[in-house]
């Protein structure tokens, strides 16, 4: 595994904690430009379509 970390060693603190905020922030937008772009529809239209 250690081959495919590049100028990176397996042991670095700062990547064991930086990968899983970047995945949080990344997970935290996707789920937010759908929810907004959903808030902005009016109830009844929404309902109407179904």
């Amino acid at each position: 595994m250690s081959r495919f970390l590049f100028q990176t060693s397996p042991l670095d603190p700062l990547t064991y904690a930086l990968v899983p905020v970047l995945f949080c922030i990344l997970a935290l937008v996707a789920a937010w430009v759908p929810a907004r772009r959903a808030a902005h529809v009016d109830p009844m239209v929404a309902l109407r379509n179904d």
